[in-house]
């Protein structure tokens, strides 16, 4: 089982990567947001291939963007992720039931669930998002309030809460974020002009890739240092 401090470290940075993404998808980028986007040094030597790949992709865009490419990306913003609510060949529309509804339409089954789903958790997401809750924005947002709450679960030292914020995670993952955002990320690839926004697919699919599996090894973790019945704990990662 990881310390204290190493759970917090990685649990803070998995939030933040959560709310950072969400920011992206949420809007166009502003000069705010490029400018503190120029100061990272993104690592692109090491780490899984999507994610290596996209940073590459954002730290040569940055580094040779102007005061145009403001505009560049907005146009690729709206042609990418706006529309009509229908999806189409040529668009990858960030709503769940885009993707998982037979008609293909907006604020279906998936949508329900998820309504359904916030109003249980005591989830309420950030107002300066106007998109229906199944927007990615909004579920990467929802995945970064868990991740907190397992923070403030684990500083109670409430290790079966721990746990139980780490279930509610992985569910969320398979039940939600895996059966749609894959096919986006390739739609993304796919539509989009400016290799900022592919840089922003490669890195959403490789990091979900590994948050998965990283939330999967907490719980195991966890489980077994705590005594936690390991028949049932293999069942959950199973799913």
């Amino acid at each position: 089982m990881p310390s204290r401090e190493q759970f917090q470290v990685l649990t803070s940075g998995r939030a933040n990567t959560y709310e950072f993404l969400s920011r992206i998808y949420g809007a166009e980028l502003d000069a705010e947001l490029m400018r503190r986007m120029k100061s990272i040094t993104f690592e692109i030597d090491s780490g899984p291939h999507d994610i290596r790949e996209g940073y590459r992709l954002w730290t040569e865009y940055l580094a040779s963007s102007a005061e145009d490419s403001l505009s560049a990306l907005a146009v690729d913003y709206a042609r990418i992720f706006i529309g009509t609510a229908k999806k189409s060949e040529t668009s990858a529309y960030p709503y769940e039931s885009v993707y998982t509804s037979e008609t293909g339409l907006m604020k279906q089954e998936a949508w329900d669930d998820i309504c359904d789903l916030y109003r249980r958790e005591g989830f309420a997401r950030n107002c300066t998002l106007p998109e229906p809750e199944d927007h990615i924005a909004a579920e990467f947002q929802y995945l970064s309030f868990l991740c907190r709450k397992s923070l403030q679960a684990q500083d109670r030292g409430d290790t079966s809460g721990t746990v139980e914020c780490l279930i509610k995670q992985k569910d969320f993952q398979y039940s939600h974020l895996l059966n749609w955002i894959p096919d986006l990320c390739s739609d993304i690839l796919g539509t989009a002009n400016e290799d900022f926004y592919k840089g922003l697919a490669l890195i959403t699919r490789g990091f979900l890739e590994l948050d998965t599996q990283c939330v999967s090894d907490l719980i195991l973790s966890f489980s077994e240092e705590n005594g936690f019945p390991a028949p049932s704990v293999r069942n959950i990662l199973a799913k």
